[in-house]
């Protein structure tokens, strides 16, 4: 169920429902969201090929308020696609800039209020989705 996971195309699965986190390429589960397991994807994610993801998705989490900081501090060289959507996020996450390569952002059904000069420096930004979200500028 997309509604449910996080996918992070073309190896990481995060299963809400199942609470559980897979390597799609090897089938290797991570079972519970643990502070433990949240210590092991951190530790996939960083000895992975990250830079080799292009889409990402964390969509339909009610309690994501913010995005975790340690998840702009991989380097998303091909990154080009980032869907943030049906969460509970108050604001543009802070280190958006670094995602150069970005060309589609959605960040639809939020509570963002404010994007002025959110997304100065993406320059390659083609689709921006800030659909049903409290923006007031």
């Amino acid at each position: 169920d997309e509604s449910s996971e996080i996918v992070v195309p073309p190896m990481l699965v995060l299963d809400t429902e199942t609470r559980q986190i897979q390597k799609q390429s090897a089938g290797e589960i991570i079972e519970g969201l643990t502070e433990e397991a949240h210590q092991r994807a951190d530790s996939f994610l960083s000895n992975s090929s990250i830079q080799e993801y292009e889409e990402l998705c964390l969509n339909n989490f009610p309690l994501l308020s913010e995005v975790p900081h340690r998840l702009f501090s991989h380097p998303w060289t091909q990154l080009y696609h980032l869907e943030i959507r049906h969460c509970s996020l108050r604001e543009v996450p802070e280190r958006i800039w670094q995602l150069t390569r970005l060309v589609s952002l959605d960040l639809s059904f939020n509570y963002i209020s404010e994007v002025s000069g959110k997304f100065d420096g993406l320059n390659n930004l083609e689709i921006l989705d800030l659909a049903y979200n409290q923006i007031t500028d």
